[in-house]
């Protein structure tokens, strides 16, 4: 393989890596749960999503006018959520921390605490994995357009190819093993593409250091 083909493979794994590591940082569902109805005591089907640093519950208020009617009460008891009608689905998105703030103190505000700080540190970690990945991209990208930068030393952009791939599965580790003991919730689209994005940055970064290319110039024609 050339340089040039092998420089823009690493480039754009390292620009998945990066898009999926932002849509995974905003992403409202690391995880999820659905909740069928219950004809016992009228409650209605409903989701909810968690992500790093929000809740997301969706009901389903049977229709529309209903779920209109709802808002004002909902916005009463939780000022801090934002409240929207989807159809009939009634959709509250709140922070974690607000939600926290809530409860009485407790197991369940203690288990909110730990999914609120779980997120909040697993985002960090992913926030420095993804400027790890926008100054890989950079540097390749200067690399195929045959800039080269002397103050920069050459091993620095496969340091940073493999500090975006460790430091996104990192994020998703660190919120996994931060997170309470028990619950329901499964593993959603933000868990994946957090994985997806970390393990890209560390093909990019494998690719980097251990793939030889050669220059495409061919052995040169023996003298007559």
């Amino acid at each position: 393989m050339d340089a040039k083909m092998k420089g823009m493979i690493v480039t754009g794994l390292m620009v998945g890596c990066l898009a999926l590591g932002l849509m995974a940082q905003f992403n409202g569902a690391w995880l999820t749960e659905t909740e069928e109805a219950d004809a016992t005591t009228g409650e209605p089907e409903s989701t909810t999503n968690l992500g790093l640093r929000e809740s997301e519950s969706i009901a389903d208020a049977g229709d529309e006018a209903t779920c209109e009617a709802m808002i004002p009460v909902y916005e009463a008891m939780m000022s801090d959520a934002e409240i929207k009608c989807d159809g009939s689905d009634l959709v509250m998105v709140m922070a974690l921390d607000d939600i926290c703030e809530l409860m009485d103190d407790g197991d369940d505000k203690d288990d909110c605490e730990s999914t609120a700080s779980a997120g909040s540190t697993g985002g960090m970690i992913l926030w420095v994995g993804s400027i790890a990945a926008i100054l890989a991209t950079l540097m390749l990208v200067m690399a195929i357009a045959g800039v080269e930068v002397d103050a920069i030393p050459d091993n620095v952009g496969m340091i940073m190819n493999w500090a975006a791939g460790g430091l996104t599965i990192l994020a998703v580790l660190v919120w996994y093993m931060m997170l309470p003991d028990g619950g329901d919730m499964s593993a959603s689209t933000g868990v994946y593409m957090g994985v997806i994005a970390g393990v890209m940055g560390l093909a990019a970064g494998g690719m980097d250091t251990f793939m030889e290319a050669d220059d495409g110039g061919g052995d040169a024609a023996p003298a007559e």
